[in-house]
This record gives structure tokens, C-alpha cells and sequence, in this order.
């Protein structure tokens, strides 16, 4: 009970420090009716692709889900946040925002409609998600928290993907379904994670869920997920 009063009166006096908090909260603009849905594909053939089907504005979506979560999290609304702009085998139409006459998931078997190769493809895809992410980021990093410091300071943000690129026993050959190569995006500061800034580190043989290990480590939630446990040391050097 000490422990938990004092906790109240630090964090009262964080608030007459900051001239009361709750500045940065807003609400957004309200962004109008939803987008139409629209309509299923029936071919994941890249010659005879309808680049009109299977595609609901998610780019409106996916700015407007982002900026709420940057609400939630600013305003206290919430402390933990999952959002999936896409999933492992998903149909979204990829022609509006990488030129590509296919869904997501057939990008990674060669059906571009372009001479990009499966990898240089499915990357396209890819990094539509990694921008949105990015807004996030920005976002968070461009907000003060009640501290002095930025939310994203005082945050562990991770983006994780289905697969990477290497040797998939089912296929007998290269693939983006291979669990090796496998990348992961990690950014805040919370708990001495990213001391060092951006860097990109290899840490072959490591399981990819310590990534999420980490991050939770790093904002005091333990560091065991199922089988999975500890972090990777580097993330917070």
C-alpha cells in the first residue's frame, strides 16, 4: 500500500511538472464513412487479374487505424496494442500500391505480372506494411509524453512477418515461406531497449519470437512467450 501511494504522488508530481498533461491527447478528425468493400477476386493468375477486385481503400484503413492507435496511446486509452495490417495468406490486391497485378500471397510465387522475381515482389508488399508502421513510429516519436520525453521513448514497438527467405524443406528450394532468414522490426526506448539508435543486427540461430521477448521485457511484462524465453542482448546495447 506504501509503495502504491507513493507510486500516485510521483506521478502527480510528474503532472504539475508538465502543467497538467494531457496536451497531446486529441481526438482525430473524424474520417468520414467507411471506404467500400470490394469485391472478391476469382484468379491468381497475374494475366487475367482484375486489379479493381479485392481491394477496400485499405491505404485509407491503414492511416486511419494508426492514427487511433496513436490516439489510444497517448490519451492512456489503453497500454498494449496488436494491430495486423495484413496476414500470411492474404488476397489483398497489391496492384493499387506496388504496380503489381496479383494479391499479396502470389506475389511470393512469381505471379508479379512484371519481371520482379517472387522475392523482389513479395519485398514490394511488404514494405507497404513497413510504411505504415513507420507512420506509427513517427508518430510516437513526435509526441511528448508526460515525462519530457517522447511517447516512442517510452515505448517497445515490434513488427514481425510470416516467413523469411531461404531454404524451405517443403518446397525443396528458396522460398519466402523459409523459416530462416526471417527479419523483424524492434523501435522505442522503453526499459534500455535501442540504446545504441538504429542498427541492423544478424543473430543466426536465435528464435524470432525473443524479439517479442525482448520488447516485452523491455516494458516489464517478464520475457517468457510459451516455449520461448529471454531476450537478445544486442537490442539493448
Amino acid at each position: 500500500m506504501e509503495r502504491h501511494l507513493t507510486a500516485i504522488s510521483e506521478f502527480e508530481d510528474a503532472l504539475g511538472q508538465q502543467g497538467g498533461g494531457g496536451s497531446e491527447c486529441v481526438l482525430p478528425a473524424n474520417p468520414g464513412d467507411d471506404p467500400p468493400i470490394g469485391s472478391s477476386t476469382t484468379t491468381s493468375s497475374p494475366d487475367d487479374y482484375d486489379t479493381t477486385a479485392a481491394w477496400s481503400d485499405e491505404e485509407t484503413r491503414a492511416l486511419r487505424h494508426t492514427e487511433l492507435i496513436h490516439m489510444a496511446l497517448t490519451c492512456e486509452l489503453t497500454r498494449s496494442v496488436a494491430l495486423q495490417y495484413t496476414y500470411a495468406h492474404c488476397w489483398l490486391n497489391m496492384f493499387p500500391v506496388t504496380g503489381h497485378t496479383n494479391d499479396l500471397h502470389e506475389l511470393g510465387h512469381g505471379g508479379s505480372g512484371t519481371d520482379a522475381s517472387p522475392l523482389e515482389a513479395l519485398s514490394d508488399g511488404i514494405s507497404w506494411n513497413v510504411r505504415h508502421w513507420a507512420r506509427l513510429v513517427d508518430l510516437l516519436k513526435n509526441t511528448p509524453d508526460i515525462d519530457g520525453r517522447s511517447v516512442l521513448d517510452n515505448t517497445a514497438i515490434t513488427l514481425m512477418f510470416e516467413g523469411g527467405h531461404g531454404w524451405d524443406p517443403e518446397a525443396a528450394a528458396y522460398s519466402v515461406h523459409s523459416t530462416e532468414n526471417m527479419s523483424a522490426l524492434i523501435a522505442g526506448g522503453a526499459g534500455g531497449l535501442n540504446a545504441s539508435g538504429g542498427r541492423h543486427i544478424a543473430a543466426p540461430g536465435e528464435h524470432p519470437a525473443r524479439v517479442l521477448t525482448s520488447a516485452m521485457h523491455a516494458v516489464g511484462a517478464g520475457d517468457t512467450l510459451g516455449e520461448v524465453s529471454g531476450v537478445i542482448p544486442e537490442l539493448f546495447a
